[in-house]
């Protein structure tokens, strides 16, 4: 009776820290996606160019990227809750900074403080699910933050535009600063990390493990130089900057410039590849699990991809006049599901000890690819511009993304499979003999 108890105060506190915890994951892709759908009022409010714009939207994605060392060494050492509650006080202060600024050098500072604020909880929750339930269903449970966090950006369209429309984008911004408050003090005062802390067993002890700085750098040093997620740190760049390059900046374009939709008509095409994103991020993580296998499913992703672009550059007028590019936008999403799966695999295969740091890499990796493939992309369609016009300029420009989803491929077939258990020291041992 007595374990029967303490199983359900452990399964209660269990689900109180991941609800705490997916709040705050559902901010991170909330505040990426804010600035498209206000750009209007923010024209307006700071005399914004496009050029002054989109240096605007850039302030969240660089030092969000920066940030993910350091957060990683401060997972590793303090721990998921602190972390995340002194990560989302951060993007508190940059909501507030943001809603409140007159100027425009004012308003960068406030996009670049919620960057580095919701850098946390994507890394985060890698650590958080291995003590919580363990690295062989991690992928699952993760596919459910996962969905959270395009969840936020999905309420970053149309219901953030009904919400500025309705009061204003100054006062959206004080609400926000207002939950990531209340997140920050539920994160460090009611989640838990594990469930021996939350039985207050060993914390003392595991307090002490994690305190040793030159450890933390130590750590990375064999992250970088550990060779075994060299193939997947490839595939991860790769797969970021692909999907970046479509969801995030030119799918909207495309569907306009080819086919000549308006705006409202291709935002509808690419709510359908975000919907594909969330449907494909719960099952990714279900089916590699269950498969016991990470490369199964980064490969199919990696093969989506060759079949995608292939059918966006040489078939696109077919899948417009059957109807099936709605289809092919929601099988896109595929493409932002594999993440979570690489993320897994780069903490199976480095030391356990330093998840935060081994996670934090191969997101910093990813997240290089998102913001630069976007601008490659844009740099080859105005190379070709003068020579190529329409589908053809497009089919240019999709047959470089073709080689690279190949690449991608390639490169995953040649990783060594996790088979979701942690191989580091099998592996270790093995190179030193």
């Amino acid at each position: 009776m007595r374990e029967h108890t303490l199983n359900k105060r452990l399964n209660r506190i269990k689900w109180i820290s991941m609800v705490i915890v997916a709040l705050a994951f559902f901010f991170v892709q909330f505040h990426r996606n804010t600035p498209g759908v206000m750009r209007d009022e923010l024209t307006a409010a700071f005399g914004m160019s496009s050029t002054t714009f989109g240096l605007f939207s850039s302030m969240y994605f660089y030092p969000y990227m920066i940030a993910q060392i350091p957060v990683g060494m401060l997972l590793d050492s303090l721990g998921v809750r602190k972390t995340i509650g002194i990560s989302s006080l951060i993007a508190a202060v940059g909501a507030f900074v943001f809603g409140t600024a007159g100027v425009y050098p004012v308003a960068c500072v406030g996009r670049i403080l919620i960057g580095i604020g919701v850098a946390a909880p994507v890394i985060s929750t890698q650590k958080f699910l291995v003590s919580w339930v363990g690295s062989a269903k991690s992928a699952s449970y993760y596919g459910v933050f996962s969905f959270m966090g395009k969840l936020g950006g999905m309420v970053a369209q149309l219901p953030l535009a009904w919400l500025v429309s309705r009061f204003n984008w100054r006062t959206v911004f004080f609400i926000c600063a207002s939950i990531s408050v209340a997140i920050a003090l539920l994160c460090i005062f009611v989640a838990k990390d594990s469930p021996e802390e939350a039985l207050r067993e060993n914390s003392k002890n595991a307090e002490r493990e994690k305190t040793s700085v030159m450890s933390l750098f130590r750590a990375m040093g064999c992250v970088f130089t550990n060779r075994y997620i060299w193939l997947i740190m490839v595939v991860m760049f790769l797969h970021q900057g692909l999907y970046g390059l479509f969801s995030s900046t030119w799918a909207v374009p495309y569907l306009k410039d080819v086919f000549g939709l308006s705006t409202v008509e291709a935002s509808a095409y690419t709510t359908c590849m975000l919907v594909g994103a969330m449907v494909f991020a719960v099952l990714a993580g279900i089916l590699s699990d269950r498969a016991r296998s990470r490369k199964l499913v980064i490969a199919a992703v990696s093969a989506i991809f060759v079949i995608e672009w292939f059918l966006l550059a040489f078939c696109s007028q077919f899948l417009m006049q059957t109807h099936l590019l709605w289809a092919a936008m929601f099988l896109m999403g595929a493409g932002g599901c594999s993440v979570q799966i690489m993320f897994a695999y780069s903490r199976e295969m480095n030391d356990p000890r330093y998840i935060g740091i081994s996670v934090s890499v191969i997101n910093m990796v990813g997240m290089l690819g998102y913001e630069l493939f976007p601008t490659a992309f844009g740099a080859m369609l105005d190379n070709w511009s003068g020579q190529y016009s329409g589908m053809n300029l497009y089919q240019m420009a999709f047959i470089p993304c073709i080689v690279l989803s190949a690449i991608s491929l390639i490169a995953t077939l040649l990783a060594k499979e996790t088979g979701c258990r942690n191989r580091y020291s099998e592996l270790h041992n093995r190179a030193q003999k």
